[in-house]
Protein backbone atom coordinates (compact mmCIF):
# COMPACT_ATOMS: atom_id res chain seq x y z
CA UNK A 1 0.00 0.00 0.00
CA UNK A 2 1.27 3.51 -0.21
CA UNK A 3 0.31 6.52 1.17
CA UNK A 4 -2.76 8.01 -0.45
CA UNK A 5 -1.92 12.29 0.20
CA UNK A 6 -4.64 12.64 2.84
CA UNK A 7 -3.32 13.79 6.26
CA UNK A 8 -3.82 10.93 8.83
CA UNK A 9 -3.77 11.50 12.86
CA UNK A 10 -0.66 9.13 14.95
CA UNK A 11 -3.23 9.01 17.64
CA UNK A 12 -0.61 9.30 20.38
CA UNK A 13 -0.08 12.87 21.85
CA UNK A 14 3.57 12.31 22.33
CA UNK A 15 4.44 11.16 18.74
CA UNK A 16 2.22 13.94 17.49
CA UNK A 17 3.80 17.07 19.16
CA UNK A 18 7.65 14.81 18.31
CA UNK A 19 5.89 14.86 14.66
CA UNK A 20 4.83 18.66 14.41
CA UNK A 21 6.99 20.55 16.60
CA UNK A 22 10.23 18.15 16.20
CA UNK A 23 12.21 17.52 19.50
CA UNK A 24 12.78 20.92 20.71
CA UNK A 25 8.60 20.82 21.22
CA UNK A 26 8.66 17.12 22.67
CA UNK A 27 11.61 18.14 24.84
CA UNK A 28 9.43 21.43 26.23
CA UNK A 29 5.99 19.44 26.13
CA UNK A 30 7.24 17.05 28.59
CA UNK A 31 9.32 19.30 30.82
CA UNK A 32 5.82 21.11 31.00
CA UNK A 33 4.21 17.88 32.08
CA UNK A 34 6.74 16.99 34.23
CA UNK A 35 5.98 20.79 36.12
CA UNK A 36 2.76 19.98 36.00
CA UNK A 37 3.24 16.29 38.06
CA UNK A 38 5.22 17.90 40.44
CA UNK A 39 3.07 21.01 41.18
CA UNK A 40 0.18 18.73 41.66
CA UNK A 41 2.06 16.14 43.78
CA UNK A 42 3.17 19.25 46.29
CA UNK A 43 -0.44 20.36 45.62
CA UNK A 44 -1.62 17.07 47.07
CA UNK A 45 0.93 17.03 49.78
CA UNK A 46 -0.05 20.56 50.56
CA UNK A 47 -3.46 19.65 51.03
CA UNK A 48 -3.43 17.07 53.65
CA UNK A 49 -2.83 19.83 56.60
CA UNK A 50 -6.09 20.02 58.65
CA UNK A 51 -6.53 23.33 58.58
CA UNK A 52 -6.60 23.17 54.62
CA UNK A 53 -10.59 23.58 53.06
CA UNK A 54 -11.53 20.08 52.69
CA UNK A 55 -12.70 21.28 48.72
CA UNK A 56 -9.05 22.34 48.09
CA UNK A 57 -8.19 19.03 49.15
CA UNK A 58 -10.57 17.74 46.77
CA UNK A 59 -9.19 20.01 43.68
CA UNK A 60 -6.30 18.81 44.30
CA UNK A 61 -7.06 15.10 44.05
CA UNK A 62 -9.16 15.82 40.75
CA UNK A 63 -6.19 17.71 39.13
CA UNK A 64 -3.78 15.04 39.75
CA UNK A 65 -6.65 12.64 38.58
CA UNK A 66 -7.41 14.95 35.35
CA UNK A 67 -3.34 14.93 34.85
CA UNK A 68 -3.01 11.48 34.95
CA UNK A 69 -6.13 10.70 32.64
CA UNK A 70 -4.79 13.14 30.18
CA UNK A 71 -0.81 11.37 30.39
CA UNK A 72 -2.52 7.68 29.65
CA UNK A 73 -5.12 9.27 27.01
CA UNK A 74 -2.61 11.09 25.12
CA UNK A 75 -0.69 7.66 24.23
CA UNK A 76 -4.16 6.81 22.46
CA UNK A 77 -5.03 10.13 21.24
CA UNK A 78 -3.94 12.89 19.49
CA UNK A 79 -4.99 16.12 21.82
CA UNK A 80 -1.73 17.47 22.72
CA UNK A 81 -3.13 20.94 21.17
CA UNK A 82 -6.04 20.69 22.35
CA UNK A 83 -7.66 22.51 25.52
CA UNK A 84 -8.03 20.29 28.99
CA UNK A 85 -4.12 20.21 29.02
CA UNK A 86 -3.80 23.88 29.21
CA UNK A 87 -7.37 24.06 31.59
CA UNK A 88 -5.26 21.55 34.48
CA UNK A 89 -2.22 23.48 33.74
CA UNK A 90 -4.06 26.97 34.75
CA UNK A 91 -6.30 24.85 38.00
CA UNK A 92 -3.18 24.07 39.03
CA UNK A 93 -0.93 26.93 39.21
CA UNK A 94 -4.11 28.45 40.51
CA UNK A 95 -4.24 25.64 43.61
CA UNK A 96 -0.97 25.77 44.14
CA UNK A 97 -0.74 29.53 44.74
CA UNK A 98 -3.82 29.32 46.86
CA UNK A 99 -1.96 26.21 49.48
CA UNK A 100 1.08 28.31 49.32
CA UNK A 101 1.74 29.89 52.99
CA UNK A 102 0.83 33.72 52.83
CA UNK A 103 4.91 34.39 53.78
CA UNK A 104 6.49 33.19 50.80
CA UNK A 105 9.49 34.48 50.89
CA UNK A 106 9.76 36.40 47.23
CA UNK A 107 6.09 36.58 46.69
CA UNK A 108 6.12 40.28 47.19
CA UNK A 109 8.37 40.79 43.88
CA UNK A 110 4.93 39.98 42.55
CA UNK A 111 2.83 42.60 44.13
CA UNK A 112 1.64 45.57 43.09
CA UNK A 113 3.75 48.28 45.07
CA UNK A 114 1.06 49.74 48.19
CA UNK A 115 -1.53 52.53 46.44
CA UNK A 116 -1.40 56.05 48.49
CA UNK A 117 -4.04 56.72 50.88
CA UNK A 118 -6.71 58.83 49.01
CA UNK A 119 -6.72 62.26 49.51
CA UNK A 120 -10.14 64.01 50.30
CA UNK A 121 -12.05 65.36 47.90
CA UNK A 122 -13.27 68.39 50.06
CA UNK A 123 -11.18 69.90 52.41
CA UNK A 124 -11.78 69.42 55.95
CA UNK A 125 -13.18 71.32 58.43
CA UNK A 126 -11.49 72.76 60.81
CA UNK A 127 -12.63 71.71 64.18
CA UNK A 128 -13.01 74.07 67.25
CA UNK A 129 -10.65 72.99 70.31
CA UNK A 130 -12.59 71.49 73.03
CA UNK A 131 -13.30 73.96 75.97
CA UNK A 132 -10.74 74.45 78.44
CA UNK A 133 -7.74 74.48 76.65
CA UNK A 134 -7.20 78.10 76.48
CA UNK A 135 -7.85 78.85 72.83
CA UNK A 136 -9.43 82.21 74.03
CA UNK A 137 -13.18 80.80 73.44
CA UNK A 138 -13.92 79.96 76.87
CA UNK A 139 -17.59 81.19 77.81
CA UNK A 140 -17.59 84.71 78.46
CA UNK A 141 -14.61 85.70 76.56
CA UNK A 142 -14.63 88.02 73.42
CA UNK A 143 -13.74 84.92 71.23
CA UNK A 144 -17.41 84.25 71.23
CA UNK A 145 -19.10 88.36 70.34
CA UNK A 146 -16.01 88.20 67.22
CA UNK A 147 -13.95 90.72 69.15
CA UNK A 148 -10.23 90.95 69.24
CA UNK A 149 -9.53 91.95 72.41
CA UNK A 150 -6.56 94.47 73.73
Amino acid sequence: DTWDGKPHAVHSTWFGILGEIGVPGFVTMMVLVACMWRMCLHSLKAAQAPEVDPRLKMSAVALLAGLASFCVSGTFLTQGTTWPLYVILALSVALDRALAPPDVEGEADFLPPPRPAPRAAVPRARTPPPPGDGGGREQGGQGEQGGHGS
